[in-house]
């Protein structure tokens, strides 16, 4: 009778202990999870810290991080920071007989991303900064492609600093500007044979344009509050235009190192 008695109260202590254990092995298991992907994620942010160097010292260097890089970086940063180790938390269990095989299919997917991601920012980093009539172009690489540029232009150092050789007269500029755009159907700023290196332009020829551009744009409230900041670089700040960057950016430009720095601020009128 007795042993019948206390036959349920045995059961539970069992089933509790059973319980105990499964929680106990989800919990060890939840750890190594997160180890797991911790580590995942510390090795992918090594090898990515590597890329965004390259990025922002080589081919974006000075701050042109908004000239066509975001893009791709995007892309990377989801697939190799997020979802990489995210997966990896999900896939990982110590007993799964395919946890390699799932690992290694991760890292495909990772450095698939990384690969397309880079020939995005790479097709779209600025081979030339163009000192032009009306802003400073920033020429891409695939704009050079279009507009068949010569492959000097396809730099992997950064943009080459030119200057458009035309007059600094206002007056005869803006005629000439409409009437290039119309018949050759291209930007005014895309006229390669009319590229000068910056240190073989006087300094009078540069500073005359350094006004013009001024001149041109000085109505600009944005643009006004950054000309009156106290500038100790030695550069002007200039209007920026490019595929990626409209109406939008400034650079400071200097006669000999050409863009020192970039702002991006919402121009107003």
């Amino acid at each position: 009778m007795l042993r019948g008695f206390f036959l349920p109260f045995k059961n539970t202590v069992a089933v509790n202990n059973i319980s105990k254990l499964n929680n106990l092995s989800m919990i060890i298991n939840l750890a190594e999870k997160t180890k797991a992907a911790s580590v995942h994620l510390i090795l992918s942010a090594l090898v990515i810290s590597l890329f965004f160097a390259l990025i922002f010292y080589i081919w974006f260097p000075n701050g042109l991080i908004y000239a066509g890089a975001l893009e791709g970086l995007q892309l990377v940063i989801l697939v190799d920071l997020v979802l990489g180790p995210l997966l990896t938390f999900v896939v990982f269990n110590k007993t799964k007989r395919s946890l390699k095989w799932d690992l290694s299919i991760i890292v495909l997917i990772q450095l698939a991303a990384l690969v397309y991601g880079a020939s995005l920012i790479l097709k779209e980093r600025p081979v030339a900064a163009v000192l032009g009539s009306d802003f400073v172009h920033l020429v891409t690489a695939s704009e050079a492609e279009q507009w068949e540029l010569p492959k000097t232009f396809s730099t992997h150092t950064g943009p080459k600093t030119y200057y458009l050789d035309v007059e600094n007269d206002l007056a005869k500029l803006m005629p000439a500007e409409a009437v290039h755009e119309f018949t050759e159907g291209k930007p005014f700023h895309i006229q390669p044979d009319l590229y000068k290196n910056l240190n073989t332009v006087s300094e009078s020829t540069y500073d005359e344009r350094i006004n013009l551009l001024i001149e041109r744009h000085k109505h600009r409230k944005a643009y006004q509050r950054l000309l009156d900041q106290q500038n100790n670089d030695g550069c002007t700040w200039l209007i920026v235009m490019s595929k990626h960057v409209f109406d939008q950016g400034f650079v400071c430009f200097h006669r000999t190192n050409g863009i020192m720095k970039t702002k991006i601020v919402k121009h107003d009128v």
